[in-house]
């Protein structure tokens, strides 16, 4: 067993890794499609894929490849944290920023640090405020998805309720205020 410097049970790397492609292939299992122009759909997950997991799967039938990602959300775990770092190391993803909650920067500091030091040091953006919203841009023509849910960017899979939306004016609506948000810091 693992354990990190407060003395908390931590997963192995493997274990990690094992997690993720089970729950990517989940989802996988379930979206295999995207939404097509200005089209929404209306999902309830089955509790066994988290709303990080999106990335990897929408990336994959986006050709791969996501140009810009922009996120907002009330906290994130280090799993996907890293699983974020990985897939832009692996090329595939292109911009990125971030809007958190003062929450997540208080009570998971280490984790908000290492984002914080990720997009930083690659030119990215993050700010942290008293925000509780769950919102997922994704963008690579001619897909302009938004993903808005009931939760966080963690990696505790439970049932929760999104909308996924193909449509580049909602696209616009949703990064118009995420890029006033990241202006004010």
């Amino acid at each position: 067993v693992d354990r990190d410097r407060y003395g908390r049970v931590t997963r192995k790397p493997a274990q990690r890794r094992d997690l993720r492609i089970a729950k990517r292939t989940e989802a996988a299992a379930f979206l295999t499609e995207l939404p097509a122009s200005g089209e929404t759909w209306h999902i309830i997950s089955n509790a066994k894929y988290d709303f990080w997991t999106w990335v990897a799967v929408c990336g994959d039938l986006m050709g791969g490849y996501i140009d810009e990602l922009h996120g907002s959300t009330w906290t994130m775990s280090r799993i996907n944290v890293l699983d974020m770092q990985e897939q832009y190391e692996q090329g595939r993803i292109g911009t990125i920023s971030m809007l958190t909650g003062v929450y997540f920067k208080r009570r998971e500091a280490s984790v908000y640090a290492q984002l914080l030091q990720f997009l930083s040091s690659n030119g990215f953006r993050l700010i942290c405020f008293e925000n509780h919203t769950k919102v997922l841009l994704l963008k690579h023509d001619p897909f302009y998805l938004v993903i808005e849910g009931s939760a966080n960017f963690t990696s505790n899979p439970r049932l929760e309720q999104y909308t996924m939306s193909n449509d580049q004016a909602l696209y616009e609506f949703h990064r118009g205020w995420m890029e006033e948000m990241l202006g004010a810091s």
